[in-house]
């Protein structure tokens, strides 16, 4: 047989929906500042359901190419204006303070690290484990969307692992803000292989069922948030003792 096969072409339906999506953007049918159809209409366009809309637009936010304003829908982002502050943008955005969403990060997930530490299934740390390698595989590609969709992907894994279906409610609902957050927060030069570093602590500490270990990682990793974005530390200690 002589006839040269080609190798089959590996996606998924949220892959082909963003790529498509994106093309548009890039050749301008979608234009800066535009709104999107909401969820239920782009799947009817694309004829998709809407978990796979959902994860769609989750790469584009990803990439920049989109953001979501709550109660409004999801926009086309303008173009990127260079500023001192990396989360002028975010900040402009949404009506909360970054200082704000990391304060809730700090209360809800070194608790949950540390309840994963003690109730993860295996399927959890395997989860866990391939998020961190698709994290790291971003850091060596300098791939931002990648390591913003993989740093989500590993804190919700952890999410799960904890077991505590509250913990996970009450940060899917920012899941928007955090996307956008990571990107700021992984877009500073250093940080990335900085995190790969606290994630392997992690992920390590509860691979163990290490509880206290897992705690201060996770503890430590979003601390190490606030002294590498210039953040004020002691804005999240007020209070405490």
């Amino acid at each position: 047989m002589d006839t040269q096969l080609t190798p089959v072409r590996r996606t998924t339906l949220s892959g082909e929906v963003a790529a498509r999506l994106s093309e548009a953007i890039r050749v301008g049918e979608l234009a800066p500042g535009s709104r999107l159809p909401s969820e239920r209409d782009l799947g009817a366009q694309f004829g998709v359901g809407r978990t796979s809309i959902r994860e769609a637009l989750r790469m584009l936010q990803a990439t920049g190419m989109v953001t979501v304003r709550p109660g409004d829908g999801v926009f086309i982002a303008d173009p990127l204006v260079p500023n001192d502050r990396p989360f002028a943008r975010w900040e402009s955005e949404y009506q909360y303070r970054v200082e704000e969403l990391f304060e809730a990060r700090l209360t809800i997930e070194p608790a949950a690290a540390a309840r994963a530490a003690t109730r993860a299934s295996e399927y959890d740390r395997r989860a866990i484990s391939r998020a961190l390698a698709e994290f790291e595989r971003g850091v060596h590609a300098g791939d931002l969307a990648v390591m913003v969709l993989a740093d989500s992907d590993f804190h919700d894994a952890i999410m799960r692992a904890s077991q505590n279906r509250v913990f996970q409610a009450m940060l899917s609902v920012a899941n928007h803000l955090l996307i956008e957050s990571k990107r700021a927060s992984l877009g500073a030069p250093g940080r990335p292989l900085r995190v790969l570093a606290k994630h392997r602590a992690i992920r390590d500490a509860i691979a163990l069922g290490d509880p206290q270990a897992a705690e201060r990682a996770m503890r430590d990793h979003l601390m190490s948030f606030v002294s590498d974005m210039g953040l004020i530390e002691h804005a999240f200690f007020a209070g405490a003792g």
